[in-house]
């Protein structure tokens, strides 16, 4: 996240503020998963202003979990709310959408997409992968709610738990409206082909292009 400092004036608006969770000035920057840039700008204008840039990092490795979440859910959406709401800004969560198009396994332990949209997946500073009613252990645990899970860490009780949770994935698209996986997953390969199909084809017209453009000029 970037602030660009202006001396000698008083800072009077910031630009796109709101969407990196700052409310009011003197600022308070709420950690976000993604980087913002911020220009603060003056009302007067002012002579030999001199302008300083200061870095300040979103969540980076400061998170305790990694919370990848299907932001095409309704009801996830409102756990992720809640979660937001509780973690405050300090950045014990890391919130990571699959369902935006530039979401990247790499990123993120590998999880693919198919993976974190069959069953919920979360991802700890070491690498190390938790998926199911885990997921909820350890993110509660970060915000201090961890007591309303713990119940779930007992064996029988965390068996049962994840039973429960299993039949919800299984058709939790098909219960907030929306297809189910497999015909998600076969629309996002049909797209990814229809993509290497436009590229090949650009790459091949404009070979012949450039082969035509080479004969028109020996012809001439």
């Amino acid at each position: 996240m970037a602030f660009v400092l202006t001396s000698g004036v008083a800072p009077a608006r910031i630009g796109d503020a709101s969407s990196c969770g700052i409310e009011r000035w003197p600022r308070k920057v709420s950690r976000s998963p993604s980087r913002c840039i911020l220009k603060m700008t003056a009302t007067e204008p002012a002579t030999d202003t001199v302008q300083e840039t200061v870095e300040v990092e979103g969540v980076g490795e400061s998170y305790k979990v990694k919370l990848l979440y299907d932001g095409e859910c309704p009801i996830c959406m409102r756990e992720v709310v809640f979660l937001m709401k509780k973690d405050a800004g300090r950045g014990f969560i890391s919130f990571v959408d699959i369902s935006d198009e530039n979401y990247d396994p790499a990123q993120n332990a590998n999880v693919s997409w198919e993976k974190a949209m069959g069953r919920i997946h979360a991802v700890l500073p070491d690498g190390s992968v938790v998926t199911g009613v885990k997921v909820f252990q350890q993110t509660y645990d970060v915000i201090g709610l961890g007591w309303l899970f713990e119940a779930t860490k007992l064996p029988l009780l965390g068996n049962i738990a994840d039973g429960v949770y299993d039949v919800w994935a299984k058709y939790r698209l098909r219960l907030t409206g929306r297809r189910d996986l497999e015909e998600l997953i076969q629309e996002k390969e049909e797209i990814a082909r229809q993509l290497a199909e436009d590229e090949d084809c650009e790459d091949t017209c404009r070979a012949e292009y450039e082969d035509e453009e080479e004969a028109d000029i020996g012809l001439s």
